[in-house]
């Protein structure tokens, strides 16, 4: 787990604990805990999270241009220590503020570079080839976790 303050056009808006990593892919999520100041930001996020997150069209012309006026915030993630992350897919915000109550926003680090990654979430990294990655099947999967105890 990984706390990072998050940033907007150099502001501080935030602050995320990742707390899910894929380490196949270098993606790392974790819930959003924003401050009074990303409310200046929030309308973007959250039009982007309904044209282009999971409920919207995100090859629609409206959902790009919303994922463009988000990615203009110049988000950065920087750990409690000062180290600024560098995803080289972005950092995005998901804000689903008005339909969930709990665990409304979070925030997602796409493509980590594999350094970052085994510094930060070498638990998860262990545990994904412990089961075997991407190279198990479900039964074999499944298999794995019950000699090892796992769910």
């Amino acid at each position: 787990m990984m706390k990072c303050h998050i940033y907007a056009d150099g502001g501080l808006i935030g602050w995320a604990k990742f707390v899910h990593f894929d380490p196949g892919m270098g993606v790392s999520t974790g819930p959003f805990v924003p401050n009074e100041d990303y409310a200046k930001f929030q309308p973007i996020f959250r039009d982007t999270t309904l044209r282009y997150g999971s409920v919207g069209e995100a090859r629609s012309e409206a959902g790009i241009e919303s994922w463009r006026k988000a990615q203009a915030f110049n988000l950065t993630a920087r750990t409690v220590a000062g180290e600024t992350l560098e995803p080289q897919g972005g950092i995005t915000i998901f804000d689903y503020s008005e339909e969930l109550e709990d665990d409304a926003m979070e925030v997602h680090l796409l493509g980590l570079p594999r350094e970052t990654s085994e510094k930060y979430f070498q638990e998860a990294i262990g545990a994904y080839y412990q089961y075997g990655g991407n190279r198990m099947n479900h039964s074999e999967k499944s298999e794995a976790r019950s000699k090892t105890g796992g769910h």
